[in-house]
């Protein structure tokens, strides 16, 4: 059956952002799927051999408001699954209107598998914004650095009429007087 779009009202209950699809619940209490080319991926199941804190940054993926989870995608490319608050909700809609600004950090419990693979969030303590990390490329000069080679660039008869001490001058030259009260 070729696919036919129409128009429900409803409310979206879940959203993933990195499948660009929605869940849709009527006033009839239909759910509505928007296509998904992408099939779920398998995640075969080991048995866990001990729990740890964990503290996980990474982009959000995927937000169902009606079982109030979250999926975050961890650095090593695994999926996770979080649960918000009515705490949270507030910092879990601000990242749903910049997620490419927004990273989402998840603080809580996870179970591991015997060979120290994190296998499953088990408790979420807290979830923060943060801001994905700048990677600077190797052999970028430090600001230290640039400061130099513009000193170094400047020519002498430059750096002679500099005064040795800015704050006065510059005042000065601007009519400031800082003994006159204003």
């Amino acid at each position: 059956m070729p696919h036919q779009k129409a128009q429900a009202a409803g409310s979206i209950f879940q959203i993933n952002l990195e499948r660009q699809t929605f869940k849709l619940r009527t006033s009839d209490n239909q759910t509505i799927t928007d296509p998904n080319p992408n099939p779920p991926r398998s995640n075969p199941m080991t048995t866990p051999t001990h729990h740890e804190k964990v503290d996980i940054t990474g982009p959000l993926i995927q937000v169902d408001l009606e079982r109030r989870q979250v999926k975050i995608r961890a650095k090593n490319g695994q999926t996770l699954t979080a649960t918000f608050t009515d705490e949270t909700a507030p910092r879990i809609m601000t990242i749903l209107q910049d997620p490419d600004y927004y990273h989402i950090r998840v603080t809580g419990q996870a179970e591991f598998t015997p060979d120290g693979n994190l296998q499953r969030l088990t408790k979420t303590e807290n979830i923060y914004l943060t801001r994905p990390e700048i990677e600077i490329p190797p052999g970028t000069p430090t600001i230290g650095e640039m400061f130099d080679a513009i000193i170094a660039e400047t020519p002498p008869e430059t750096w002679a009429n500099v005064p040795t001490d800015l704050s006065i001058r510059h005042n000065a030259h601007y009519g400031f007087n800082p003994e006159r009260s204003e």
